[in-house]
């Protein structure tokens, strides 16, 4: 449970990052 909990935490977190970098990308164009 733990480790499925760690997993969807860490993947939502990449996506929001990556997410964050193509949004300041488009931004900073």
């Amino acid at each position: 449970f733990y480790l499925f909990f760690f997993y969807k935490v860490t993947v939502i977190d990449y996506d929001l990052s990556l997410f964050k970098v193509l949004f300041f990308e488009n931004v900073g164009k």
